[in-house]
């Protein structure tokens, strides 16, 4: 039912973290090798999977690709080396595959960023993670690359109730700068090439933001908004991330246009209604701002657990103390670090 294809080079020790449950669910594992100097392609032919080896000429897509090559399953799943599947969650996303309707194409992931080793929620996003074989779904772009149809279209699907644990942003702080460095001269040397691609435009805002470096992470987001306006899903990211940095910068009529751009595509907007509640208080408007936020922590739980139910809080507390509410500010306050524990928002 299920192939899972891994590009991967030299990831010996995440391997045997993160392949085994995967071996045990999946009819067939395939780990490409683009490289590896250590002990990657011993430990993954020892844990059971199929290995093969792939020249690395600087593309993810061209490696990813060749991969799909030795796939014989309806189903592929897609991850790297530092993606962790819990066993469970590999028996129930069998389960979907093998109930889902002819016409699904394609299944969106929970994708949580958390400590290395550990199944913790953090920063949480949807990534399309699974898709049928054999109908021409591939990837484009060399750096983050994306899944789309045989015509070239984003391949969208319905959301999974399954997360996929990522270790990859919890290294090193030298292994990360290193990282850093590496993605930044791909995307600007992407963005030389193909200047109208909304998608890095978006990914290098997310990586000078993360830098420090808001002033150019705006310019990268306007990008991404200007160019990504028929892709509604991207539109709404670029535009959050726009906000975010122009509240930052204190640009806040720029981040009211932004923020109230989002709740027009997407009303329940968690990012969007933060935003506009911290906007409303630093004008005095206090009591709109709590009513709103209020509203959003009853709405259901939905993707991102850090800006539906942290960041809101913390708005509240901020907004209760300026009321003079001392006791209620320090209980938003304590939920807020519970749930930054929990949800291994803090690290």
């Amino acid at each position: 039912m299920l192939s899972v294809c891994m590009i991967v080079k030299n990831e010996a020790e995440k391997l045997k973290l993160t392949l085994p449950q995967l071996v045990r669910r999946a009819a067939e594992v395939i780990v490409v090798d683009t490289g590896s100097s250590d002990e990657t392609v011993a430990v993954a032919k020892e844990l059971g999977a199929r290995v093969e080896h792939f020249t690395w000429i600087d593309d993810f897509s061209a490696a990813r690709n060749y991969s799909l090559t030795f796939a014989t399953q309806p189903w592929i799943a897609w991850l790297d080396a530092d993606e962790y599947l819990r066993e469970e969650d590999a028996e129930k996303l069998i389960v979907f595959l093998q109930a889902a309707e002819p016409a699904t194409q394609a299944f969106s992931l929970i994708m949580s960023e958390s400590p290395f080793g550990q199944t913790v929620r953090g920063k949480s996003y949807l990534r399309t993670k699974v898709f049928r074989n054999k109908l021409g779904v591939h990837f484009v772009r060399p750096i983050n690359e994306q899944t789309v149809d045989a015509e070239g279209k984003p391949v969208l699907g319905p959301v999974l109730p399954i997360v996929l644990y990522h270790w990859g942003r919890n290294l090193g702080a030298d292994e990360m700068a290193v990282k850093k460095e590496r993605y930044l001269r791909l995307y600007q040397e992407h963005l030389r090439r193909n200047p109208d691609d909304p998608y890095v435009s978006y990914l290098l805002g997310n990586l000078l933001r993360s830098s420090g470096g808001e002033a150019e992470a705006l310019a990268a987001f306007a990008a991404a908004v200007d160019h990504g306006q028929n892709d509604r899903a991207l539109l709404i990211q670029s535009l959050t991330g726009k906000a975010e940095t122009e509240l930052k910068l204190g640009r806040l009529k720029e981040t009211f246009q932004s923020a109230s751009r989002i709740r027009e595509l997407e009303p329940g907007n968690a990012a969007a209604i933060n935003i506009l509640a911290t906007i409303l208080i630093a004008a005095g408007k206090i009591e709109p701002a709590v009513q709103g936020l209020e509203e959003l922590l009853k709405s259901p739980a939905g993707i991102d657990p850090v800006r539906e139910q942290i960041i809101p809080r913390m708005v509240l507390a901020e907004a209760c103390r300026k009321l003079g509410q001392t006791a209620r500010a320090d209980s938003y306050e304590s939920e807020v670090a519970r749930l930054k524990e929990k949800y291994n928002a803090g690290k």
